[in-house]
């Protein structure tokens, strides 16, 4: 699939698997159609590069985030723009969803951890998290956990609906990605010493 002028630094499916998004150094997403290999929307993200994009669980609406400080909310039946949110971070690393749909965590570099109502764009309590430089976030394939990540070390499991209970995962150092076992289980973190770790997902 080719379009993007220059890098593409993210990718994502659709959760149907009939669509994937790219954003790219453009400064622009595109949604792709997989089966065709057609590009069906092509979205001006405007601001900078863009750095992340997550579809919505029913596939309806993709997020996408970037250097520049905005998120922005798609609509994918039109490829118009339906929520731009400018928050106090120059970037958005990494964004995930919520089951339902109506939260966004958003790891924000330097100001942390982010909760975003994706129908207003307003910040949800607790906002900020204790961990400074959040770079990475990823939901469970249920969306209803998500892990967090730090440049200090520290790696977090969070509740969409009870942020308040998260849980850090005891011994971590340095990791750069992770991954959920599909039953929710485990998490798989991996890093620059070249060493996979398996942690419980309930106790860490």
């Amino acid at each position: 699939l080719t379009g993007h002028q220059g890098g593409t630094t993210c990718v994502a499916f659709s959760p149907q698997g009939d669509l994937v998004a790219s954003g790219g150094v453009d400064k622009s997403v595109r949604v792709w159609e997989v089966e065709s290999g057609h590009a069906r929307f092509t979205l001006d993200h405007a601001d900078a590069e863009v750095l992340s994009v997550a579809f919505r669980p029913d596939g309806r609406a993709l997020a996408s985030g970037g250097r520049g400080g905005r998120l922005r909310i798609w609509d994918l039946e039109d490829g118009a723009e339906a929520l731009s949110a400018h928050g106090d971070s120059p970037f958005y690393w990494r964004v995930a969803w919520s089951a339902d749909g109506e939260t966004l965590v958003c790891a924000t570099g330097d100001h942390g951890l982010r909760r975003v109502n994706s129908r207003t764009g307003d910040a949800l309590a607790p906002g900020n998290t204790t961990d400074a430089s959040v770079f990475f976030v990823t939901a469970s394939i249920d969306r209803r956990r998500f892990f967090s990540l730090s440049l200090e070390g520290a790696g977090r499991i969070w509740k969409f609906d009870k942020p308040q209970e998260a849980f850090k995962l005891d011994g971590l150092t340095k990791a750069t990605c992770a991954a959920w076992h599909p039953d929710g289980s485990i998490i798989a973190t991996a890093g620059p010493d070249g060493v996979i770790k398996l942690w419980d997902a309930q106790t860490g």
